[in-house]
């Protein structure tokens, strides 16, 4: 439980490095050019040395699509949570599990379970009358976040389902596209590369790596079906007490009983 928790941590203190940077700092694509520095890094060395020659063509080319969605659902995140705030984005991410669900349906043969289909109905709910009360600030942004973070998902799918080499070559691959398209972006913007933004980016990256390895060891320690909902729902659970400890967003109590309902259709989403 405690890698679990931890997870969750850093989870949420990504969202709110994004946050305060995107409302201060122009230089958001040096800050993502130090995070995927630190990502490729990482997964280049975390399970063992790459066996290069081990790597076949589908991997890389799955991987540099991946990588292509990651950075830009990076973007389309930080712009979310910046227009939107935690809750929302955070939430926004954390449904969009709906479209790998679909994908597994049509491609997978997977059975759509009824607690899965409640939760669909609920959350569909809860996001409706949010729109209709003002909670979402633009429905724009919360729609790209869901179709692109769907999407990258759904490639992690195919993945899993049709390659058997190690996840970390995947990751490798995923993550250094994305800083390779991320430089070109900084190249193009003429981003200046100051120091401090740099370094900002690498202090995101860390917690970035953090997330995922703590997610990774509690999977080993605990069953999935206790540590996808655990995950999902608590990291809803303290974006919202973010957006009002550290950012003040006042939900009123209407707001609060729809944030109870999109937390339970999270969970009986990922059961």
């Amino acid at each position: 439980m405690t890698y679990l928790i931890l997870s969750v941590f850093f989870s949420i203190l990504i969202a709110n490095i994004l946050r305060k940077v995107s409302a201060r700092d122009k230089d958001i694509y040096v800050i993502f050019w130090g995070n995927y520095l630190v990502a490729s890094i990482y997964s280049l060395f975390s399970g063992g040395m790459i066996e290069f020659e081990k790597v076949h063509t589908p991997d890389i080319l799955l991987g540099a699509l991946t990588g292509l969605l990651f950075l830009i659902n990076f973007f389309i995140y930080s712009k979310n949570i910046n227009v939107n705030g935690l809750s929302i984005s955070v939430s926004a991410m954390r449904i969009s599990v709906l479209i790998p669900i679909v994908v597994s349906i049509l491609f997978f043969a997977e059975n759509l379970t009824l607690l899965k289909s409640l939760g669909i109905f609920i959350i569909l709910c809860a996001f409706y009358q949010m729109g209709r009360k003002g909670t979402i600030k633009s429905i724009k942004w919360v729609l790209f976040l869901f179709l692109c973070t769907g999407i990258t998902d759904s490639c992690l799918k195919f993945y899993d389902f049709y390659f058997f080499n190690s996840l970390n070559i995947f990751l490798f691959f995923t993550f250094f596209t994305a800083f390779l398209f991320n430089t070109g972006v900084v190249l193009f913007t003429r981003s200046k590369m100051r120091l401090k933004t740099v370094l900002i980016g690498i202090m995101l990256g860390i917690p970035n790596c953090l997330t995922s390895l703590f997610f990774m060891k509690a999977l080993g320690n605990m069953p999935a079906i206790y540590a996808y909902p655990f995950f999902a729902s608590n990291l809803v659970l303290f974006s919202i007490i973010s957006d009002i400890v550290f950012w003040k967003r006042r939900f009123t109590f209407r707001e609060g009983l729809l944030f109870v309902l999109l937390i339970t259709g999270i969970i009986f989403l990922n059961i």
